[in-house]
């Protein structure tokens, strides 16, 4: 019953019931994670679709519901994995993106890159894209999507361990960069995750 009024928010006109319907979805996650794993497949479908919403807090609420799942389901950690994190790091990498939900992105991506449930198998398929992803971040992106995106490059390293050994030199002038130039007053947490 709850899922069928899920589905009919899903396709409403209205960006607010959209949203909702992601929100309801998650928070039946959360309060029935047993049960809800036979609707997993059904709900990462639905959460396929509401990512590519034309609404950016529809879209936002997706990338948190992704993160969410990746957490509640680590044993589905590597399907959840191989399914978002291209699109995700696609959502990352676009500049016209809304600056929140990339950020949010980079988010979503430091659960799904967790080295308790994530492995370099999972992981390796979207190495380079995610990387790419990750330098053009670095380079130019708002603090907001840069934060984030330090966290999900430690976490990315710690897993494909020596697969990131050729990407590491690509990194570190923009890392340092980043310390020299984050030398304003609220940047304290940004140097931080640079450090």
């Amino acid at each position: 019953l709850v899922f069928q009024g899920v589905q009919t928010w899903s396709v409403s006109p209205e960006w607010r019931r959209r949203r909702a319907a992601v929100a309801s979805l998650v928070r039946l996650a959360e309060g029935s994670t047993e049960i809800f794993k036979a609707h997993l497949p059904n709900a990462l479908n639905f959460l396929e679709t509401a990512l590519a919403d034309a609404s950016p807090r529809v879209q936002y609420e997706a990338v948190q519901a992704v993160g969410q799942f990746s957490l509640l389901f680590p044993d589905s950690s590597s399907q959840i994995g191989g399914r978002f994190l291209p699109l995700l790091t696609r959502g990352l990498k676009t500049e016209t993106m809304c600056q929140r939900v990339r950020g949010h992105c980079a988010a979503a991506m430091v659960n799904m890159t967790n080295p308790e449930t994530c492995d370099v198998e999972t992981l390796e398929p979207h190495l380079n894209a995610l990387l790419e992803a990750l330098l053009c971040t670095l380079k130019g992106a708002p603090v907001q999507v840069q934060s984030p995106s330090l966290v999900l490059l430690g976490l990315v390293a710690q897993v494909s361990e020596e697969a990131f050994v050729p990407y590491y030199s690509a990194f570190m002038p923009g890392v340092k960069s980043i310390l020299t130039a984050a030398a304003g007053e609220g940047m304290e947490e940004l140097r931080g995750k640079a450090m």
